[in-house]
């Protein structure tokens, strides 16, 4: 950029706890509290009145096409205000490569390209490893292992006008990757995850969606055991997965508009994650 950038920050949230105290700490520390917007759902936004917020809007119930259409409203306003907005999931924190950039906030003083996709990782936890303290660092110190998985690839930061599609996987922009890394923590903490499920499914419209949530944890300890089976590929040139993540490339299409994907891939490797993203997160 060539001048520093206001940047706003948007997220949906059903609760102030789980994942969103982490959240809101990571992303203000670069770009200010002010400039945190959360959208929330049914009546619970009076949640969220003791933390520091740019805004608040409540949104009708948890529908997932609804709630794209609601986010891609909110971020195309903040647009008219900031140069920059960057929009994902309470448990998704944008890492940019720590060989080029010295954190987030380093990352979009540096950025030229009007929209950003991220790498997609999902954060594993291993068998021998306890619940999270969201307090402490996680990266290196609380979490070593995640695999590729290209339903991440969203594209988390834009500078025009931008629609999402359901589950902000499918977007108007084409997908552009440029060394930003996203950590999902969902399967990060699996007791934690059981209560976020619970607490979404609460408040979902739809039934498929509230099964999708209600999911057993041993559905995601049997995912786990079939990653941990195998020894982790380890180094950092490993950890891109550069022909997975050019595969998925290859594989968008676009139609309405709109780039999608038909159908999702999770890479079978086990990964190490660099020490070179330790305590970035």
């Amino acid at each position: 950029m060539t001048h520093r950038a206001h940047v706003s920050v948007v997220t949906d949230a059903v609760s102030p706890d789980f994942y969103f105290p982490l959240w809101h700490n990571y992303y203000s520390k670069f770009f200010g509290s002010a400039n945190l917007h959360v959208i929330c759902f049914g009546d619970n936004g009076v949640n969220f009145s003791e933390w520091a917020l740019g805004s608040v809007d409540q949104a009708p119930a948890f529908n997932n096409a609804e709630r794209a259409r609601y986010v891609s409203d909110k971020v195309n306003r903040l647009l008219r205000v900031s140069d920059i907005v960057i929009r994902c999931d309470v448990d998704e924190f944008l890492v940019p490569n720590p060989k080029l950039y010295n954190d987030l906030g380093h990352y979009i003083e540096e950025l030229k390209t009007g929209h950003v996709t991220s790498f997609g990782y999902d954060v594993l936890q291993a068998p021998d490893e306890a619940g999270l303290d969201l307090r402490a660092p996680i990266l290196g110190a609380q979490r070593h292992f995640a695999y590729a998985v290209d339903s991440l690839c969203k594209t988390s930061v834009v500078s025009s006008p931008t629609r999402w599609g359901a589950g902000f996987h499918a977007s108007s922009n084409p997908p552009l990757f440029n060394e930003l890394y996203m950590f999902h923590l969902k399967l990060a903490d699996l007791d934690l995850q059981m209560q976020i499920g619970t607490s979404v499914a609460r408040r979902a419209d739809e039934e498929r969606f509230r099964e999708y949530h209600s999911r057993t944890k041993d559905v995601f300890l049997s995912q786990a055991r079939q990653y941990f089976s195998t020894p982790p590929v380890v180094g950092f040139d490993a950890f891109t997965m550069k022909p997975f993540f050019e595969a998925y490339l290859q594989r968008t299409k676009v139609r309405n508009g709109m780039y999608y994907t038909e159908e999702f891939k999770h890479d079978r490797t086990l990964l190490e994650i660099p020490n070179e993203f330790y305590l970035k997160l």
